[in-house]
C-alpha cells in the first residue's frame, strides 16, 4: 500500500486494507476455526480469542510501516495477508502469509491476495530479492495458490514442523524478483 492509500482495490467487492478496532470479533470467528489454524504458525494461539484478535490488532497490525493487511470482501473481513522483512544474512528477503476464513475457501480469493502482495512487495521493498511462503505439506490449497502466482518450490523440510501435535514436512515456496513480470 503506497502512502496516503487507504486500500487495495481486488474488484468485486475485494479490498485489502488496514485492519481496525471493530474488525477483532470477526479475525477471533476465523482464526478459531481449527481449519483455519492447523495452517497456521504455533505464535497464534488456538483456541484463538477475542482478546488475542484485539491484541493483534493493536499491538501489529494498526503500526504505521507494518504490511500486515485485512482482506475484506463486502465490508467484511475474512482473512489477513502480511509481508514480513526478515534480518540479518536473511535481509533481502521478505516472507508472505496469509489466511482466508473457512466461509470463504474455494473461491480464488486467496490467488487474488497473493498476487497483489505479491506486486506489493516488489514495489515497497527494492532491495527484496526473494519473496517466500513457508506451507505445511498438507496444505494443498495453499500450494496451488501459490503456483498459481509464479511461486516454485526450492525445498522442502522433512518432519520439520509439530502443530496440533501432528508432525508436518514444511514446503519453502520462493519467488524471485528477476522473475518477475
Amino acid at each position: 500500500m503506497k502512502a496516503g492509500e487507504r486500500e487495495i482495490d481486488l474488484a468485486l467487492g475485494l479490498v485489502l486494507r488496514r485492519f481496525e478496532t471493530e474488525d477483532a470479533p470477526l479475525v477471533a470467528k476465523y482464526v478459531n476455526d481449527v481449519e483455519v489454524a492447523k495452517n497456521l504458525s504455533a505464535r497464534i494461539p488456538h483456541p484463538y480469542r477475542y482478546e488475542d484478535a484485539l491484541f493483534f490488532i493493536d499491538h501489529f497490525a494498526t503500526a504505521p510501516d507494518t504490511d500486515v493487511f485485512a482482506v475484506v470482501q463486502d465490508g467484511e473481513v475474512i482473512g489477513s495477508a502480511g509481508l514480513d522483512v526478515l534480518d540479518d544474512v536473511h535481509e533481502r528477503t521478505v516472507e508472505i502469509g496469509y489466511w482466508i476464513g473457512r466461509p470463504f475457501f474455494g473461491r480464488g480469493i486467496a490467488t487474488r491476495v497473493v498476487a497483489a502482495m505479491t506486486a506489493h512487495a516488489f514495489l515497497a521493498y527494492p532491495e527484496m530479492v526473494r519473496l517466500q511462503a513457508r506451507v505445511f505439506s498438507e496444505n494443498f490449497a495453499s500450494i496451488r495458490v501459490l503456483e498459481k502466482n509464479g511461486f516454485v518450490l526450492e525445498a522442502t523440510l522433512r518432519k520439520a514442523v509439530t502443530r496440533f501435535e501432528v508432525l508436518r514436512d514444511e514446503h519453502y515456496f520462493v519467488r524471485f524478483r528477476d522473475d518477475a513480470s
